[in-house]
Parts: C-alpha cells; structure tokens; sequence
C-alpha cells in the first residue's frame, strides 16, 4: 500500500505573457494530484522572481498542510 501524499500546488502568474492564466487551470484540471492552484494578480511568467515574499508564503502553507495530510496518512 502507497501511504505518500503526492499533493501538488501550482502557482501561476494572471499576467503570463507567454502562458496566460487559462494554462494554468488547465494543468490543475489535468494533473493528478493537483489539489491548489494559486493565481498571482499582476504577476508574469517568473513568479518566484517577481513576488517571492508571497510565493515562499504560499509555499510554506501548503507544505504544512501537506504535511498534516501526510501524517494523517501514516499514523495509525
């Protein structure tokens, strides 16, 4: 039995010149184990580059939950 938590967030910029923000809810419709999706107002394409106070925060939040999960999965 599989007991790993493979949650994945994606954190996409509403301003993508290259990829708008329609590619971003298409990957977290179609990658299994997608279970949030952050979009960054008035963010491009380098999101960590051009807000990384927020990304680092969104970051850390979900691998707390994550890992909340996780336990609940391995505890008995």
């Amino acid at each position: 039995e599989d007991r790993r938590c493979w949650c994945r967030m994606i954190v996409w910029g509403e301003a993508d010149p290259h990829f708008g923000p329609e590619w971003g809810r298409r990957l977290y419709e179609t990658i299994p184990g997608a279970t949030r999706l952050e979009m960054l107002p008035n963010t491009g394409h380098l999101v960590m580059e051009k807000e990384p106070e927020e990304f680092v925060r969104l970051l850390r939040e979900f691998l707390q939950q994550s890992a909340g999960s996780a336990r609940r999965l391995i505890e008995p």
